[in-house]
């Protein structure tokens, strides 16, 4: 159980909290708000933990509030995504079909059908952007399937997400009304034979498919409901593609395997299968089919070396490409290179290291002196200080960067090129950040701290 969820609930049981008139009218309210086919999930002791903790600010204004804001932020977030996906979402950037199909699915173990299932699977929400699709999907199983896996069983009492079974949909696609791939969970087309099976009715040619598949894929439950007869789950998926994704006017989604697989750490966990037929074909929202960018210009920058060449707003962030002259690349030392070659000699050819702290690069190399070389070089290589905070934590903080808009809202900016240095002494930073059309101002100032000093931009939206 979480710290968060211990310190909640002893507040709620100790005598001296008072449940008064006010706290009871909060919940009561914020449930009734909530759209009928969505209430029966408060039955779930986490989201209603989430209530009553919203409840206790409101009531008691309690001094871990921030402590409760990040939580409900980290459990409940959309499609376990960016804030500005969130940001898009709360603006009604966000399709909700609510597909459902239900079928009586045989539930196969060890090679044998060992149980019959009646499985409903709905899509209940989707967001497409330029770069990725997120969905999420509703599960509803019959309890029974936990005599033969373990999907959100309780260990105290509550839910043991670490130890439950992984939901695989093995050979998800996604393709959109001109057969544009927009997701294979094959990267060989040719091995998911529900795609071949696909491509031969419609007499498509896979070898003619422009492969659009080299980004990424994530999927997991954030949720599960229990009652007296089912046992429901939400299923997130996210899914990206580095070429970027049409803008699609309806998505056709096919799968035919859903496969149950064990935690890692179960010895005597079994993998289970179910095999259907299921279908989702869903219209795509104007405002997602038709996404367009805003973009910025420079009004002034206190630099004379930096030159900003690229500015998008989007629906869910706000990206950024600069170009700064002038600078030379740090030579890797020759000395910690052949020392590098020979622990790869003795490590089968590989070289890798924890990024936990400065006692992992010490350990690693072996001695002080190559570690205070490789930690040296890395703060010549990363001139902007975020690189150094999200990809090297064993090192001295540095001061970050940031967007901020004329209401004095920052956006932590993290970047996106791991190749910063480029011919004739120039260097690109590439960032990203969770500014989007929804909370962008038309006047913004870039901060970025730069070897020792702090770089300011001030850009003004192009109409």
């Amino acid at each position: 159980m979480d710290k968060l969820d211990k310190k909640i609930k002893s507040i709620m049981n100790s005598s001296n909290f008072q449940e008064s008139d006010k706290f009871h009218s909060t919940v009561t309210q914020t449930l009734e708000k909530l759209p009928n086919k969505k209430q029966h999930k408060f039955k779930n002791f986490k989201i209603a933990l989430a209530t009553a903790c919203c409840s206790l600010i409101l009531v008691t204004g309690i001094v871990f509030a921030e402590e409760i804001k990040q939580y409900i932020h980290k459990q409940f977030n959309y499609f376990g995504t960016s804030d500005g996906t969130g940001t898009a979402i709360e603006n009604g950037y966000v399709a909700e079909p609510e597909i459902l199909v239900t079928q009586e699915i045989p539930l196969i173990q060890d090679g044998k059908t060992v149980d019959t299932q009646t499985l409903n699977i709905s899509v209940e929400s989707f967001v497409m952007v330029d770069e990725s699709l997120n969905l999420e999907l509703h599960f509803e199983f019959d309890n029974d399937i936990n005599n033969y896996v373990d999907l959100g069983k309780e260990v105290n009492g509550f839910v043991n997400y670490e130890g439950s079974h992984a939901i695989e949909l093995a050979d998800l696609f996604i393709v959109d009304e001109n057969n544009n791939v927009i997701f294979n969970q094959y990267r060989n087309y040719q091995n998911n034979k529900l795609f071949v099976d696909y491509c031969n009715k419609n007499n498509i040619s896979i070898e003619n498919i422009p492969f659009n598949n080299n980004g990424y894929y994530q999927a997991l439950v954030r949720e599960y409901f229990f009652n007296e007869n089912t046992l429901g789950a939400d299923y997130v998926i996210n899914m990206g593609s580095t070429p970027g994704l049409p803008k699609s006017k309806e998505l056709h989604i096919y799968f035919s395997e859903i496969r149950l697989i064990p935690d890692s750490t179960n010895p005597n966990g079994k993998e289970a299968s179910m095999h259907g037929n299921w279908e989702y074909h869903l219209e795509v929202p104007d405002i997602m089919s038709n996404r367009t960018s805003g973009s910025y210009k420079v009004i002034s920058c206190s630099h004379p070396d930096f030159t900003v060449y690229e500015t998008e707003l989007t629906e869910t962030k706000f990206k950024i490409g600069i170009e700064v002259q002038n600078i030379t690349e740090p030579v890797y030392p020759e000395m910690l290179a052949k020392h590098e070659e020979e622990i790869r000699q003795t490590n089968n050819g590989k070289l890798s290291f924890g990024y936990g702290s400065r006692e992992d690069i010490v350990k690693f190399y072996g001695s002080e002196e190559y570690a205070d070389m490789h930690i040296n070089y890395r703060n010549e290589y990363e001139l902007f200080g975020d690189a150094i905070n999200l990809w090297f934590p064993w090192q001295e903080p540095r001061e970050a960067c940031y967007v901020i808009n004329e209401n004095g809202e920052k956006f932590r900016l993290k970047p996106t090129e791991p190749n910063p240095f480029k011919e004739n002494n120039i260097y690109i930073y590439t960032a990203e950040c969770d500014m989007t059309k929804y909370n962008a101002t038309d006047k913004i100032t870039l901060s970025l701290p730069f070897k020792d000093e702090v770089v300011s931009i001030e850009l003004v939206k192009v109409e």
